[in-house]
């Protein structure tokens, strides 16, 4: 009995971390492909790596909206703290479907009139057909 109790428990543990590990690997993935880009300002491999419709906090969004607030959302503030995070900064979450997405939350502090003011620009991935793609945009002030 001890030695089923024994193996169930090593069954377990070897789920969690192979969860675990195939977690970080998703998150190399998503930074190495995803985030890099946006850190690049290569818009086209960011517009190639977007679901659309893309939801964000000023509604549905298609391509060419996206792409016309491309540089508001990519802003020098935004891009110059995205570069002081780094990969273990990307959070698995579990959609309602079931489904694995990760969230990255990128905090951005501005000085305006002597006033430290702070936001959050939220962004989340899922795999669609076999890639990681944007997929939402969230904005906290």
């Amino acid at each position: 009995m001890k030695l089923i109790y024994i193996f169930v428990l090593f069954i377990s543990v070897s789920q969690f971390s192979f969860s675990q590990l195939s977690d970080e690997e998703e998150a190399e993935i998503i930074w190495e492909t995803n985030i890099q880009a946006i850190l690049d300002l290569d818009k086209k491999k960011v517009l190639s790596q977007t679901v659309f419709p893309l939801n964000t906090y000023k509604g549905v969004w298609n391509r060419s909206t996206f792409i016309s607030d491309f540089d508001f959302i990519f802003n020098t503030d935004l891009l110059k703290d995205l570069k002081y995070q780094d990969v273990r900064d990307l959070q698995p979450s579990e959609e309602e479907s079931g489904e694995l997405a990760f969230i990255l939350i990128v905090m951005t502090f501005t000085e305006i009139d002597g006033e430290d003011f702070e936001s959050s620009t939220i962004f989340s991935f899922k795999k669609f057909e076999g890639d990681w793609k944007m997929y939402n945009i969230e904005l906290m002030d």
